[in-house]
């Protein structure tokens, strides 16, 4: 994904697109797994720590019910059948 230099993700100011996705990776364990290990593509950690900064998002990152705060993601296994595990979506795809 390649954001436009402006740093929005359409158009030149933000918009309901630039809510909607930070939204939905604030609450990714995943997403913020792959930010705090800095393996998250550079370009879009760069636009989700800007959104991150604006005082609109802070004030409602802080009204959220603290269960509605993402945390990073555990890793843990998956009972896939009887006697088989995999602690990575991945692995389901090689069983």
């Amino acid at each position: 994904m390649l954001l436009d230099p402006n740093g929005f993700l359409v158009g030149k100011s933000m918009s309901a697109a630039d809510y909607a996705v930070f939204g939905t990776l604030q609450g990714s364990g995943l997403w913020l797994d792959k930010v705090k290990a800095e393996k998250a593509p550079s370009n879009v950690a760069k636009w989700f720590h800007s959104m991150a900064r604006k005082s609109e998002i802070k004030q409602v990152v802080a009204e959220l019910p603290k269960d509605a705060v993402s945390r990073p993601s555990i890793k843990s296994e998956v009972k896939i059948e009887e006697g088989r595990t995999c602690k990575h979506s991945s692995d389901i795809n090689r069983m």
